[in-house]
């Protein structure tokens, strides 16, 4: 049990290094080749979209299929954009690169979709109830600490080298962060795995059931509801999603944690899509207070 924490934790240790150096820095790239406005939105609203689409289609295959083995291959797949990026951003002429590098989010969006849904059904398999708290307390830290360490690299290297050079360096850093995650992800070994029920359209849920239709019971329509007012990636995150996977049943995790994606992605989409228009109507400052109250109203709920 022990081993899978330290995986876990270099797990987010890699992602927290894919995040201030790749994650943070490519809106900044697509700006400084002359991205529209529209052209940035689409890089966050994209994936959004396309987990909006394929969420609920994913849970229902994660049901039967191996979990360890279906996460790591989903996160290579979602993370072959990054070594991408490298020969991209030296070769490919820069009147292109916006259009290929939106094409190629889009598309590793869609096992990118699989891998968010099985991840969070793998955590729960992987660590027991009473230790969730305090390992996900542990890769917030983590994960807050190698964000800051590689985004503060990162900038001093964008700063001092030219610009194609300084930024292929910053994807490839991005790119020995995924891989070093993916790495641990297969090392996981799940114990002998429960018995699963399997999905076929059949009704769900322990609140109730209704055709095809997943009804959700009161702590778990809460959670969905705050995930839907608030998409805080951090603490706030890791503690909704441990409080979601309280009552959802043990053996039939991926549909409910396609609904929890389903919700997230939703609530990213509308703020991506959302936000400018906000500020437009209302200004920037008034904008931000509003999303400050979402936040307010959140914390109070919980």
């Amino acid at each position: 049990m022990r081993r899978h924490f330290y995986h876990l934790y270099a797990d987010i240790a890699g992602f927290g290094v894919l995040s201030g150096s790749t994650l943070a820095f490519l809106a900044i790239y697509m700006a400084r080749l002359g991205a529209s406005n529209w052209q940035i939105g689409l890089l966050t609203a994209g994936p959004a979209l396309v987990n909006l689409v394929l969420a609920l289609p994913a849970g229902r295959w994660l049901v039967t299929r191996p979990l360890t083995a279906t996460v790591f291959w989903t996160s290579i797949g979602q993370r072959l954009l990054y070594p991408l990026l490298v020969p991209l951003c030296l070769w490919v002429p820069a009147a292109w690169q916006n259009a290929v590098i939106l094409v190629l989010v889009m598309l590793t969006s869609i096992p990118g979709t699989v891998l968010a849904i099985g991840f969070n059904a793998l955590f729960a398999e992987a660590v027991p109830e009473v230790w969730r708290g305090e390992v996900v307390g542990r890769r917030n830290a983590i994960l807050a600490l190698t964000v800051l360490v590689s985004t503060l690299g990162c900038g001093q290297v964008l700063r001092v080298l030219p610009f194609t050079i300084g930024y292929a360096i910053v994807f490839a850093v991005g790119t020995v962060g995924a891989l070093y995650s993916s790495y641990h992800l297969a090392r996981i070994r799940l114990p002998q795995p429960l018995p699963r029920r399997v999905w076929r359209g059949a009704p769900l849920g322990v609140g109730g059931r209704s055709g095809r239709v997943l009804i959700p019971d009161a702590p778990l329509t809460r959670t969905l509801a705050l995930r839907v007012l608030t998409s805080e990636r951090l603490a706030l995150g890791g503690a909704l999603a441990n409080r979601l996977l309280e009552p959802i049943p043990t053996d039939d995790r991926p549909p409910y944690l396609a609904l929890y994606n389903l919700a997230l992605n939703g609530a990213m989409l509308l703020g991506s899509l959302g936000g400018t228009a906000i500020a437009n109507a209302i200004g920037l400052c008034e904008a931000l207070f509003v999303a400050t109250g979402l936040r307010l109203v959140t914390a109070l709920l919980l």
